[in-house]
């Protein structure tokens, strides 16, 4: 890594976590909002939505530290 630093919203890896956070919040939050399905297409649907942010977030923010040349500052 270099010895230069970086703002922590420019980190991809921390975008990546903040988006797996987002995708654990996402049915509480739908479910806040007044999204309301029948019992298996709602939670199906929301289920699978959560867990496709989530693998993206994880894998965004593997490849951001994989990458990373700068520490966070």
């Amino acid at each position: 890594m270099e010895d230069t630093t970086k703002p922590v919203l420019q980190s991809k890896t921390v975008m990546g976590l903040i988006a797996v956070v987002l995708g654990a919040l996402l049915p509480p939050i739908a479910a806040r909002f007044g999204l309301t399905f029948t019992a298996d297409d709602g939670t199906n649907l929301i289920e699978i939505g959560s867990k496709a942010v989530e693998l993206a977030g994880t894998a965004f923010a593997f490849y951001g530290r994989v990458k990373a040349t700068k520490k966070i500052g």
